[in-house]
């Protein structure tokens, strides 16, 4: 699973698409999701959590590739006056 989602990462890379952490582990879980279908076994679970990406991205050398970070949905009223300027 890990390596189908290393390439897809380098095709998204390629394609210069932004990524981010949640886009990565939603398309980790895809792949999982998938590839238990084609298995048809549904004895195996998997959490991608924000550990599991800490790994996955040491695992594969991933530091270099720049991943945005979704704003918090508080940040936007940390500066309410950002709008005028």
């Amino acid at each position: 699973m890990e390596k189908r989602l290393s390439i897809w990462i380098d095709d998204e890379i390629e394609r210069n698409m932004p990524l981010s952490q949640s886009i990565i582990m939603e398309k980790a879980k895809g792949i999982f999701n998938y590839i238990q279908a084609e298995a048809s076994d549904i004895s195996e679970t998997f959490v991608a959590s924000r550990g599991w990406f800490n790994r996955f991205k040491h695992r594969n050398n991933l530091y270099n590739i720049n991943i945005t970070r979704e704003a918090a949905s508080g940040d936007t009223k940390a500066r309410p006056n950002s709008q005028r300027y």
